[in-house]
């Protein structure tokens, strides 16, 4: 038999790890609200954790949602099972290799987060004969849902973080990605980056996706500023009605 790949176990455990963090947080979202959701053993494996929570989900607000270099599959099945849905993927799903997702979400339900991760990679989930959900891949010729631009800072759907607070930025020699990233967790954005974005040359050829951001703002606030970063790069931001996550892709042209 093949030893496992080194790699793989790592992305493994720390999958096992994130669900395990999801589920405590569910936990003590249910504690606030004077719930009691089914006891756990303290050193109980994921799967049993995950199976306790899927009775406890729904539209339940988890304080936060973290995937870190997860592969797509594995997140979308844990966001269905935290809502509570039974998914099976089209078979032609299970051949494709998929990208890996990294995302910190915070006070999102898991429907929101399923609705999102879908949409932003061209998925979609619809009822089966039977009662189990399928997820496959969204038809080039259907309309997908309907998203909306995000104008300014005050369009921004935030998680109660003081994104509005006038604060002194810099960045030396920091990743295009983290410093959007920085910039939405000052702001207390939910956000994800469209695939397409890693794609994207700049006029000199060069990948934006790699560039790097030196830069100093002052008097400036979080959301401002990324709302100016992403312009610049000829990125935008777009979000799905009720949905608080949002969605950084290329400018519409």
């Amino acid at each position: 038999m093949k030893a496992p790949d080194e790699s793989h176990c790592s992305r493994t455990s720390t999958f096992t790890a994130r669900l395990r963090a999801v589920v405590l947080g569910l936990a003590t979202a249910f504690a606030a609200r004077g719930q009691t959701p089914t006891a756990a053993p303290a050193m109980a494996p994921a799967a049993p954790l995950v199976t306790n929570a899927i009775v406890l989900a729904g539209d339940l607000v988890i304080p936060i949602v973290v995937f870190d270099n997860v592969p797509l599959r594995d997140a979308v099945t844990a966001l269905a099972k935290q809502a509570g849905i039974r998914a099976v993927f089209d078979p032609a799903l299970l051949r494709q290799v998929v990208p890996e997702v990294t995302v910190k979400w915070t006070e999102v339900t898991a429907l929101q987060g399923l609705a999102a991760l879908l949409d932003n990679y061209g998925w979609q989930m619809t009822e089966s004969p039977s009662s189990a959900a399928r997820i496959s891949v969204r038809d080039p010729g259907a309309e997908g849902p309907r998203r909306s631009l995000v104008h300014s800072a005050a369009d921004m759907p935030t998680n109660g973080t003081p994104g509005d607070e006038v604060i002194t930025i810099s960045f030396d020699s920091v990743s295009l990605p983290d410093a959007v990233r920085t910039l939405a967790q000052q702001a207390g954005l939910n956000i994800q980056f469209d695939p397409a974005l890693v794609r994207q040359k700049a006029a000199d050829g060069s990948l934006v996706w790699t560039s790097m951001v030196t830069e100093k703002w002052e008097k400036v606030t979080a959301r401002d500023t990324l709302l100016a970063l992403s312009n610049q790069v000829g990125w935008q931001l777009t979000r799905l009605p009720g949905n608080p996550i949002l969605r950084l892709g290329l400018k519409s042209p």
